[in-house]
């Protein structure tokens, strides 16, 4: 569950929803899309009792399953997902059911859907990922239970939201939640009914809250905070709606001159329309990293940085190196040239996990580490901080929080402490291993004997043979009764993988691992190769798609080249075809001139070809002018677009 400032399922809608939320909804779909999760899951209850169809059912069964995933129901999420999946949604029912199955720690079923994905879908990094954590989790939180920290709900949470802490000096804390605040009336937030997100400062020796940063709280929400090392500059997050539209949150900045903390003002290099959040510092407060995305960015939030330069912010980037994923990167947190940060991109327990990664010579941040059991869990687990001021001792090294929604209770913040120097153990060397995964389809046509006829789709070619062709090498082996084939392979090579099948063209895609590192945090990886077999129809016309000539031209055109390209492998991968390439013209002009027209465009494709290296004995031009017209229409009423389909290339294999 992605977070910025609210509880389960909460945050998205609020930096979303637009003003027009307060329209009538009347349906689950439009419920769902408004982003009203309980209002979705009322609606969409009784639309799925009343549904007729398995469809229509199966719909609402998702849609039901994503808005209880939202609202932190994953129990109630993880039923309908499955229910689903079983009316046939598809992958993304199966795909949710195993995320929920991890949110929940119930690794060892998960590991069961995953390794279903990969058998009836085929091999992706993210699902094998998911199965070998889900397969080593139990193993994994055991020995987290046996490091040496210690790991107890902080002593100032309440039974509201509290969440991301940020150590002001090693005995107050600063915070942000939803409960009631001390020093005015409470506000009540009407997306939410509860209260707006605020500050609350905590003095741990006194055991009380204080309204030290009461300042900076206002009618809206605020979310996570950090400070400069020297405590004089504070960046914080303050989610609020813009000219009565969109809710964005935005990054503010506060300073403290002469002992008193000026206005806080918020940051200039932000855009319009978009949410920025997370604030991390350096230091002297001239690097600061933070966590954006654009309304448009149909991916997750990635980790940015903007550097400030006198009274000046630089243009942000987003952060250079391993860390940003297609999910979403949040909650960092930088000491010295090391980040931590949250993320659900990288390979995690379920939820978002904690990460770090350390700032390399050349400025680029490397490998990320997962942190693993106990600070990682099926829940979310994100806003790790440590205590900077700590000066180690025999028995206390480090200490610090952060928060997590594990066991299902709700956003709470965790401390921590780590007693004795964690050993780290020898490692037993990673063996890699590289296999190439796959299976081979053919193209289904409305009529079988007819290639120009609709594609219906493509079903599975057993029996099929497939060569795995190295440098040094080649090895030949079948598809098994399902149409799929494996080999194992090396790194540092360039594969071509070919198949065939009697009665089929050969077809061959090129796999290219000369430039592929070895990952420690993958190493058995998989590649997936589907192939598309097509028929080999003899000596009957196939139209070539995209291969059109501008009006009395016969040149060959820009967006015509990548087909006869493709061409052009296909008779390398078959070198025992001839083909004949025909042209046509459309309806304008004489019968000799489009004759000739014919045979020079024809004639262009061939050269084309025997540029790319084709042997010009396997290849006839074959100009027919105007006298097989594909749209028969009356020549002064055709539209330009059909004058276009006439002027076609086609092929045809001769022998």
């Amino acid at each position: 569950m992605i977070r910025i400032l609210l509880p389960p399922g909460l945050i998205v809608a609020l930096l979303l929803t637009a003003c027009g939320g307060m329209m009538k909804v009347r349906d689950g779909n439009t419920a769902f899309e408004l982003r009203k999760y309980a209002l979705a899951i009322e609606l969409l209850s009784d639309e799925y009792e009343s549904a007729r169809f398995r469809d229509v059912k199966s719909e609402k069964a998702f849609l039901l399953g994503e808005s209880h995933n939202r609202k932190g129901n994953f129990r109630e999420a993880s039923r309908w997902y499955r229910e689903a999946a079983n009316l046939g949604y598809g992958v993304d029912a199966i795909e949710a059911f195993a995320g929920t199955l991890m949110k929940m720690e119930e690794y060892e079923t998960a590991a069961d859907v995953y390794s279903r994905l990969l058998r009836d879908y085929g091999s992706l990094d993210e699902w094998e990922d998911a199965r070998r954590i889900a397969r080593d989790a139990g193993e994994w939180i055991a020995k987290g239970e046996e490091l040496p920290y210690k790991i107890d709900e902080a002593g100032f949470n309440s039974a509201f939201t509290d969440y991301a802490p940020f150590f002001y000096d090693s005995t107050t804390i600063v915070f942000s939640s939803d409960r009631a605040p001390l020093s005015r009336d409470a506000e009540t937030y009407s997306w939410t009914g509860r209260n707006y997100f605020n500050y609350f400062t905590y003095d741990i020796e006194r055991d009380e809250f204080t309204d030290q940063f009461d300042f900076l709280n206002s009618s809206y929400n605020e979310g996570s905070i950090a400070f400069s090392k020297d405590r004089k500059q504070v960046f914080f997050t303050r989610c609020a709606p813009q000219n009565d539209g969109d809710g964005f949150c935005r990054l503010w900045f506060s300073e403290k001159l002469n002992g008193q903390w000026a206005d806080p003002e918020m940051l200039p290099f932000q855009e319009e329309e978009g949410n920025y959040a997370h604030p991390a510092v350096n230091d002297d407060g001239t690097e600061l990293i933070y966590s954006f995305k654009s309304k448009e960015d149909r991916e997750g939030y990635d980790l940015y940085v903007a550097y400030r330069r006198g009274q000046q912010w630089l243009e942000p980037m987003k952060l250079p190196g391993a860390v940003n994923t297609t999910g979403n990167e949040l909650f960092p947190f930088l000491i010295k040239d090391t980040l931590y940060f949250s993320s659900d991109g990288h390979p995690g327990f379920g939820g978002l996990d904690i990460f770090r990664t350390v700032r390399q010579a050349d400025g680029n941040w490397g490998q990320v580490f997962n942190l693993m059991p106990p600070f990682n869990s099926g829940g979310d687990d994100f806003g790790f901080v440590l205590d900077e001021t700590l000066k180690p001792t025999e028995t206390l090294l480090s200490r610090g929080y952060f928060t997590s929604n594990r066991e299902q209770v709700g956003d709470q913040i965790f401390y921590f402490e780590q007693f004795e120097k964690i050993e780290e153990e020898e490692e037993e060397p990673v063996v890699y291993t590289l296999r190439v995964e796959g299976v081979v389809y053919e193209h289904l046509y409305e009529d079988p004997d007819d290639p120009n006829s609709r594609r219906l789709g493509r079903q599975n070619l057993p029996n099929a043979m497939v060569e795995i062709i190295g440098p040094e090498s080649a090895d030949t082996i079948r598809t098994r009764r399902d149409s799929r084939f494996e080999k194992e392979i090396e790194y540092g090579r360039e594969y071509r993988v070919a198949a065939s099948a009697p009665d089929y063209l050969r077809k061959s895609v090129r796999l290219d691992f000369s430039d592929i590192e070895k990952d420690p945090n993958r190493p058995d990886r998989v590649v997936s190769v589907d192939i598309i077999l097509d028929r080999k129809f003899i000596d009957r016309e196939v139209i070539m798609e995209d291969i059109y000539y501008d009006f009395d031209e016969w040149f060959i055109r820009e967006d015509a080249m990548p087909t006869l390209e493709n061409l052009a492998v296909l008779m390398e991968d078959n070198p025992g075809i001839k083909i004949e390439l025909a042209s046509h013209t459309d309806c304008r002009g004489s019968e000799e001139y489009n004759l000739e027209l014919s045979q020079n465009r024809a004639q262009a494709a061939v050269d084309f070809l025997v540029d790319l290296g084709v042997d010009p004995d396997r290849l006839v031009a074959k100009g027919y002018g105007k006298s097989r017209l594909l749209i028969d229409c009356p020549c002064e009423e055709c539209t330009e677009e059909e004058h276009q389909m006439n002027r076609r290339t086609t092929f045809r294999i001769l022998e």
